[in-house]
């Protein structure tokens, strides 16, 4: 199923790291090609601003993060983007983490789910270009990827030990709430759902209610303010999809809610050359992925039902207030983690299940 050894990998691993330490620093020393590849706009631009104190609008946490800094002379816009670049090199490897008990490396199919993951994160194209300046992505994905190791082992523990981890869970839960609302949100819900268990069966009576729930969501105007965001700043250029949801009849907000749902979170919506390269580089993969995670969907472990409930939520969320592809491709890299992760849950469940029917053969 898989495309490399552990060794070809591992190597492939070592070759694109060293080619994302010599573009990093190529794109960093020439202003004119960084500029041309955030044409649409450069969040970081602002960040870098309100650190300095030239606006006062905030939006989240982390220009207020960067401010403190500034004011205790420790802001250095180059020397923080290359802080985060490095961080976003390790990230692979704390998401990869949560892959890892005692058998992985004591089997070798197990070793080739753990670096092919690794593999297929580090050639991940949006990390890498959200990884070239002060973005709060990379923060946020670091954060994230700690509070799921934790959460992991929280769902693990008996009693006594989840009592210890409820304390630092939360505050990283609440530091990313500060940091973008319904991220921390998605969270908790995965957190307070994942004991649910939803059988092969049953999973078509969820998605009805699924979608009974937005419906009534929507008509009692709940929906609005995201739907009100969705149409401001959105209404040109060839980046977005140009569909309102606003004022809709419950028939029409399903069909256009799925396919806002399908262009952005599947990548169908291909209006330029990098966007093609993005899709068969992030997008075929969380598609495959996704197909086999419903094939086998009975081998779901409680930490990938978790993961399953928070990318629905957060999911959820961004499609209904979203209309820029470009602002999708950096909204959606914390549901294609979760479901990368989910599918190599289930393929090492599903190689646990085999070496067991093998020994009671012999």
């Amino acid at each position: 199923m898989l495309f490399f050894s552990s060794k070809t990998a591992f190597d492939l691993l070592i070759l694109i790291t060293l080619a994302k330490f010599i573009a990093f620093f190529y794109i960093k020393a020439d202003s004119d090609i960084f500029e041309s590849i955030f044409l649409s706009g450069n969040d970081s631009g602002y960040y870098h601003a309100y650190a300095m104190g030239e606006v006062s609008e905030v939006t989240s946490v982390w220009p207020i993060f960067l401010k403190f800094l500034h004011e205790y002379g420790l802001y250095d816009r180059y020397v923080i983007s290359v802080i985060l670049f490095l961080i976003s090199i390790f990230i692979p490897f704390i998401f990869a983490s949560l892959l890892l008990k005692t058998e992985v490396f004591n089997n070798a199919a197990d070793r080739k789910v753990y670096w092919n993951f690794i593999l297929l994160i580090s050639c991940y194209p949006s990390i890498f270009l959200l990884s070239l300046d002060i973005y709060r992505d990379m923060a946020m994905l670091f954060l994230f990827s700690i509070t799921l190791w934790l959460i992991k082992k929280y769902i693990e523990k008996n009693q006594r030990g989840k009592t210890l981890l409820i304390l630092p869970i939360i505050l990283l839960i609440y530091l990313l709430f500060l940091f973008r609302e319904y991220l921390g949100v998605s969270i908790l819900a995965g957190l307070f759902s994942y004991k649910l268990k939803i059988s092969k069966n049953k999973k078509y009576y969820f998605f009805v209610l699924y979608f009974l729930a937005l419906a009534i969501l929507n008509n009692f105007g709940y929906l609005n303010p995201l739907l009100e965001y969705r149409g401001q700043g959105f209404t040109t250029g060839n980046t977005t999809l140009g569909v309102s949801l606003l004022n809709t009849d419950t028939l029409s907000f399903f069909v256009l809610y799925l396919y806002s749902a399908i262009m952005q979170l599947s990548g169908f919506f291909i209006t330029s050359i990098p966007s093609i390269f993005i899709f068969f580089t992030e997008s075929v993969f969380f598609i495959i992925a996704t197909i086999y995670i419903i094939r086998n969907s009975n081998l779901l472990t409680p930490f990938a039902r978790f993961l399953i409930i928070f990318s629905l939520f957060y999911a959820s969320i961004w499609i209904i207030g979203n209309d820029n592809i470009g602002t999708a491709a950096r909204l959606r890299t914390f549901n294609y983690i979760s479901i990368y992760l989910i599918a190599s849950i289930v393929y090492i469940e599903k190689l646990k299940i085999h070496r067991s029917k093998l020994k009671k053969n012999i």
